[in-house]
């Protein structure tokens, strides 16, 4: 068994803090969630808490931007090889969710507008790749994918409401993913790629 390092003991220690407010985000609403509520969850003291982060905002950033860069790492690839086949986009973006604790499904089915945000930068910044693109028409793409990701999420609310069961449980992601690509796939084939196609 190798050394526990200092760093592998701060990383851990940062990602049981992070893992107290996500599930509590799961379930209400994480702006609520206050230090000393975090501090007592994760059995730390406030001085260890504040050793990452400044506040509950800043903690709930710092987890937003280390979701979206991992998720720009992610869909880049993909992206390049297969740009204009929106079903192998889509299975990214679900085996994205999956890997990621569904995180990402719960931050923008909230309607969590600085994620959405983010994620929508990302997203046009990776489908503009090297093109060079007027100001304007670079603010209208990451328009058109705040635009879309804010109706995804009115998608995403209805679609994980109606799959809660009495227990609360959910049915299985599958399913629910099944369902959301069943409604996001005529609007990335049909609306979104030519669109950019139109801008670009």
């Amino acid at each position: 068994m190798g050394k526990t390092t200092y760093s592998n003991k701060r990383s851990a220690t940062r990602k049981k803090i992070d893992s107290v407010y996500i599930e509590h985000f799961k379930s209400a609403d994480g702006a609520d969630l206050t230090v000393k509520e975090i501090c007592e969850k994760a059995h730390i003291n406030r001085s260890t808490f504040y050793t990452y982060y400044k506040d509950t905002y800043d903690m709930r950033n710092q987890i937003e931007d280390r979701l979206v860069n991992q998720f720009e790492k992610w869909m880049a690839p993909v992206v390049a090889q297969h740009i204009d086949d929106p079903s192998m986009l889509l299975l990214a973006i679900m085996d994205f969710n999956r890997e990621n604790g569904y995180l990402p499904l719960i931050l923008i089915a909230a309607g969590n507008s600085s994620f959405v945000y983010k994620v929508s930068n990302v997203a046009a910044e990776i489908l503009i790749g090297t093109r060079a693109l007027t100001d304007n028409n670079r603010e209208k793409i990451t328009t058109l994918f705040t635009y879309h990701i804010a109706g995804i999420s009115m998608v995403m609310c209805q679609i994980m409401e109606n799959s809660i069961m009495s227990d609360g449980s959910c049915e299985i992601y599958e399913n629910v993913m099944e369902k959301l690509a069943e409604h996001l796939l005529p609007v990335v084939k049909n609306g979104l790629l030519p669109t950019l196609k139109g801008i670009c």
